[in-house]
């Protein structure tokens, strides 16, 4: 069952509406590949619920996309141009934001010393 967020990212509905777009899918057509009913595909476009771990991983099949990229989007993980990461599709709460955690290092680390 998806899960309800209080703020979903706003990038990932973006995000999930420009593919739907570029692919041409309708709603019924993205339940259909992924397996579950238009409402929960539309509660998703309009940023009012996020997909569970096991829709991002069909989502992210269904239009091509490097496994664990959704997911990023949905812990607010900014992914760098160049190689996406590769992230489990059954990744918990807590171990997104580790993932978050160890990114913004990494940022940080590859930012230019100001001063």
């Amino acid at each position: 069952m998806p899960r309800a967020l209080s703020s979903v990212p706003e990038s990932f509905a973006s995000r999930f509406r420009s593919l739907m777009g570029t692919y041409r899918y309708t709603q019924r057509d993205v339940a259909e590949r992924v397996g579950t009913t238009q409402q929960t595909v539309a509660r998703w476009a309009n940023g009012a619920n996020v997909p569970a771990p096991k829709f991002l991983a069909r989502l992210e099949t269904a239009f091509g996309l490097a496994e664990g990229e959704l997911a990023a989007l949905v812990a607010g993980v900014e992914l760098p141009d160049g190689p996406r990461l590769r992230l489990p599709a059954d990744l918990t709460t807590d171990e997104l934001a580790q993932v978050q955690a160890y990114v913004d290092l990494v940022v940080r680390a590859r930012r230019p010393a100001s001063g």
